[in-house]
């Protein structure tokens, strides 16, 4: 959930451990005009890079060595497209119990392959397995790999490992392979995988100058696996964190480098960045990269058990955030302040211009059952007077929230239209974003909605409701 005053921001941010998000603005629309109003996350792996029965660009028997068929930039435009197997028969079998191919590998002859593939970012190396009666010289990426000579009705005998090194991580690559016959029978067939780096968790919000951890508490530390082909697990790889900043400018401190153990994973555990902000991690190992999912870093977090009311306030003291929630998991809520953030949609909630700090109120474990949020907003009178002082009903919320249910049905802003949907890049959900109403006189409200604006020593307090799923009756959003 993000939260926007006109005055002050708050916005509601989605953790691993929790099943929604929604983000809300206070905007004074009469005391300020002006500006209207963020990987990946892993890739995945093992994965097939080339399947046994793949096309290739073939040549069969050409008259001259076809010079540099082997780097990426040769142009093959001219050969043939064929289908895998290559074999000289074309009944049941090539001989010696290999399947038999429908594309010609002549007897004492000579065949130039080539094959296009992509690999992800966080491809880790490369693994080649095939047949080939007899020889075979395999390339990648112009690099020359192996000498394969596997004698008369040899199964299996291409078996190799390419090297990160000689691996173009995230873009195409090309393999390349001349496959010669000295006997009675031929045949090629290959198939190419390739292992991962993945992170085995994902940052959650976490307190600025804090560990940087998976879970609330800060106990868990990052942690980054690193896998084969086979899916079984590579030691004695360095594996580099970094940070990627979306809205913050903070800097990454604590152990950065790590070797992975016998299990393939290696550990961060005091990690930390310095400024409030949205931010991804990107691990890097040989050349594979991944990038975490987003997260927040706050001025203040504070853990909010079900059922009671928690405060947060910025680091500037501008802004104070409390929610509640009728939840019956602990814990209910997280409740958290930001300087500065992430811009709203140019084309929600009208014209105004957020003042003050935000906050994020993360929706912790399941949702069954459902729950329903109350939060209150205080804004400091000195940015008040600042947006001209106006009077308690001039504030307006802005909210994007995201259905806990997963529903589509948006909910219904403060003019009857229905908010706007937009892909948030934070949180990687949807979210519904418009001018919360007043919520009803009389009966209860359906939907997220503001009780009651008030003046309070000068400080601006809004509160507002937020009933399930945006909050506890499924009725989308």
């Amino acid at each position: 959930m993000r939260l926007w005053m006109r005055d002050l921001r708050t916005p509601m941010r989605r953790s691993v451990v929790r099943a929604a998000s929604v983000l809300a603005i206070v905007a004074g629309t009469l005391a300020l005009a002006g500006a209207g109003g963020v990987a990946s996350a892993d890739n995945g792996g093992p994965g097939t890079a080339i399947a046994y029965g793949s096309t290739y660009k073939a040549l069969v028997n050409p008259g001259t060595v076809p010079s540099g068929f082997e780097q990426p930039g040769f142009d093959d435009s001219g050969w043939a497209l064929d289908q895998a197997p290559f074999s000289s028969s074309v009944g049941s079998t090539a001989g010696c119990g290999f399947p038999a191919g429908a594309s010609l590998f002549p007897v004492n002859g000579t065949v130039y392959l080539r094959k296009s593939f992509n690999l992800p970012a966080n491809a880790f190396g490369l693994h080649i397995d095939g047949t080939i009666d007899n020889n075979a010289d395999v390339y990648v990426q112009g690099h020359h790999e192996a000498y394969v000579s596997s004698g008369s009705c040899a199964t299996g005998a291409i078996n190799l490992d390419v090297s990160n090194s000689d691996l173009n991580h995230g873009g195409d690559n090309v393999v390349a392979v001349k496959a010669v016959d000295t006997g009675d029978i031929t045949f090629f067939d290959m198939q190419a995988t390739y292992g991962a780096i993945q992170f085995a968790n994902q940052p959650v919000e976490t307190q600025e100058g804090s560990p940087l951890a998976a879970d609330l508490n800060g106990t868990t530390p990052i942690e980054v696996t690193i896998t084969n082909a086979e899916g079984d697990p590579v030691s004695g790889a360095t594996v580099d964190i970094s940070l990627h900043g979306i809205s913050g400018t903070g800097a990454l401190s604590g152990t950065t480098s790590a070797t992975t153990g016998e299990d393939g994973i290696a550990s961060f555990n005091d990690l930390a960045v310095s400024a409030p902000g949205e931010y991804r991690l990107v691990a890097t190992s040989e050349g594979a990269t991944v990038t975490s999912g987003a997260f927040v870093i706050a001025n203040q977090v504070v853990d909010c058990p079900a059922g009671e009311t928690c405060t947060a306030g910025g680091s500037t003291s501008d802004t104070q955030v409390s929610a509640t929630s009728s939840f019956t998991s602990d814990p209910a809520l997280a409740v958290s302040v930001i300087d500065g953030g992430a811009a709203i949609p140019a084309d929600v909630c009208g014209d105004f211009q957020p003042l003050g700090s935000g906050s994020y109120i993360n929706i912790l474990g399941g949702v069954v059952g459902g729950g329903n949020v109350t939060a209150t907003w205080t804004l400091a009178k000195s940015l008040v007077k600042q947006a001209g002082n106006p009077g308690a009903a001039h504030f307006d919320i802005c909210l994007g929230a995201e259905n806990l249910e997963g529903g589509t049905t948006p909910w219904t802003t403060k003019d009857g239209s229905p908010a706007v949907a937009r892909t948030d890049p934070i949180s990687g959900a949807t979210l519904y974003w418009g001018l919360l109403p007043d919520c009803p006189k009389h009966g209860s409200a359906t939907g997220p909605c503001i009780l009651h604006r008030d003046k309070n020593h000068g400080n601006e307090v809004v509160s507002f409701y937020l009933p399930y799923p945006w909050d506890a009756s499924f009725h989308g959003g």
